[in-house]
């Protein structure tokens, strides 16, 4: 039931023994980074070595102090940060984490990992939206359909966009923008 609703939710659980040196990841964990089966090695101490890895090099070190205050002070942690997968698929995830503290000591990490790709989209959608309804009080239609490609282009990551209009009884496009 476990693994079935962590596959559901796009939440995969982990955790570090501090103790043992030992990284244990779910199933669905390794889903998200898209480890093959034949790669997945549990109580492996270089998987959080592989993850880190899997981020944005100017987000690591935010992400590798958030867990190094949590080992060392207990002090839990929720970031948000893009992700590029071990087979190069880009995702948003959201890791959050907390210690097990035994004997006064942190001797453990748990957390989890949650592809928040579909919310990060739908709230760029949102925000773009947002622009766009401003921007059409004050531009012209022109601009305005300017501002509709460009956006267009940062939602989907083209580097090129247009806007054409149908002409039914013409049977003909015409550029508006690009």
């Amino acid at each position: 039931i476990l693994r079935e609703s962590q596959a559901l939710a796009h939440v995969g659980g982990w955790e570090w023994d501090v103790c043992r040196n030992r990284m244990y990841w779910t199933e669905e964990t390794f889903n998200i980074h898209d480890v093959p089966p034949e790669e997945r090695e549990q109580g492996s101490p270089g998987l959080i070595r592989r993850s880190i890895g899997c981020y944005r090099p100017e987000d690591r070190g935010a992400i590798a102090a958030a867990f190094k205050a949590c080992v060392e002070t207990g002090r839990p942690y929720d970031l948000e940060f893009p992700l590029t997968t071990f087979a190069g698929r880009r995702l948003w995830t959201r890791t959050t984490a907390r210690p097990v503290w035994q004997d006064g000591r942190v001797s453990k990490v748990v957390g989890n990992i949650m592809d928040i790709t579909a919310r990060k989209k739908s709230q760029a959608l949102l925000e773009a939206r947002v622009r766009l309804s401003e921007l059409s009080l004050t531009m012209d239609a022109k601009a305005l359909l300017g501002a509709f490609v460009d956006e267009a282009e940062s939602l989907t990551g083209s580097r090129v966009g247009f806007v054409h209009f149908v002409d039914e009884e013409q049977a003909a496009l015409s550029l508006q923008t690009w």
